[in-house]
C-alpha cells in the first residue's frame, strides 16, 4: 500500500528555487525602477491637476464671457441710438508702452494659488519617500 500513496515530495517538487548572483545589486535595481516609476506617476497627478485647472479657467473664461455679451447687449438697448453714434471707442493698439509694460509685469506677478495635493498623489510620495529609504540602507 506503502507503493500505491503518491509521494508528497513530487508534489512539492515542481518549485523550484533559483539563485540569485548579486541579491543586493538586484534589490537595489528593482527599487530604483519602483522610484522612477513613482516620480513619473507624481509628475502625471501634477499634469491631471493642471488640466483640471485650464478646464475650470476656461470655463470661467467662458460664463464671463456669455455674461459681459449679454451686459453689452442690454446697456446698447438702454442707450438712446443718437448716444451710441456719438460713442468713439479708442483702438485697442493706442495702449502706451507705460501701460503696456505696467499689466504685463501685473500678469507675470501673478501666482496661481496652489491646490491641496491629491490622496493618489500623497500615496506615490510615500511610497517614494519609503522607496527611497530604503535604497539608503542597501548603500
Amino acid at each position: 500500500m506503502a507503493g500505491n500513496k503518491p509521494d508528497a515530495d513530487a508534489a512539492g517538487s515542481d518549485e523550484l528555487y533559483i539563485g540569485i548572483s548579486d541579491p543586493v545589486e538586484l534589490r537595489r535595481e528593482i527599487l530604483e525602477s519602483s522610484r522612477s516609476i513613482l516620480r513619473l506617476l507624481q509628475r502625471y497627478e501634477r499634469f491631471k491637476a493642471i488640466r483640471q485647472d485650464k478646464e475650470e479657467l476656461f470655463s470661467r473664461l467662458k460664463t464671463l464671457t456669455k455674461e459681459i455679451t449679454e451686459l453689452d447687449s442690454r446697456l446698447k438697448g438702454l442707450l438712446p441710438k443718437r448716444m451710441l453714434k456719438n460713442l468713439k471707442m479708442k483702438p485697442a493698439g493706442s495702449r502706451t508702452e507705460a501701460k503696456e509694460k505696467s499689466r504685463k509685469e501685473k500678469e507675470s506677478g501673478k501666482k496661481i494659488p496652489s491646490r491641496k495635493p491629491a490622496s493618489e498623489l500623497e500615496k506615490i510620495e510615500s511610497s517614494l519617500n519609503e522607496i527611497e529609504e530604503k535604497l539608503r540602507r542597501l548603500s
